[in-house]
């Protein structure tokens, strides 16, 4: 029972040990943190979001070296390379010159019939029945 014990804590300890840990701050040009900035490991599915001061801590069980990106709404999208355990990221992300088109909406309005009804109404008193 003891050797069971100790053979199951060794290869809990060796499923914690392959987790990657990165973690930094997210900034515009002028070291403003951006809130809500996403970070995405490229290739799957896997991606956190930097929280109001622009930080961020990601883990993975991807083995480095591997890319991250970043990006964020106004700002072009960054990526960074991850080459080891435990690394330390200070991210700047530019402002994007985002060009809109204009947006043109019509519409028509058809003449309204008010007393005119798709089946006929009648109006009938109340009789009890005994």
């Amino acid at each position: 029972m003891k050797k069971l014990m100790f053979v199951s804590l060794m290869l809990l300890g060796l499923a914690t040990y392959g987790q990657t840990t990165v973690q930094g701050k997210v900034v515009d040009e002028n070291n403003e943190p951006i809130p809500g900035a996403n970070v995405i490991l490229v290739g799957k599915a896997e991606g956190t979001t930097t929280d109001f001061d622009g930080n961020f801590t990601f883990n993975t069980d991807e083995e480095p070296p591997f890319q991250l990106q970043f990006s964020s709404i106004g700002f072009s999208d960054f990526t960074a390379n991850v080459t080891s355990n435990n690394q330390t990221l200070t991210i700047t992300l530019s402002e994007a010159n985002t060009l809109l088109d204009e947006i043109v909406i019509s519409a028509s309005r058809t003449p309204e019939r008010i007393f005119e009804s798709p089946v006929s109404v009648e109006k009938k008193k109340e009789k009890r029945w005994r």
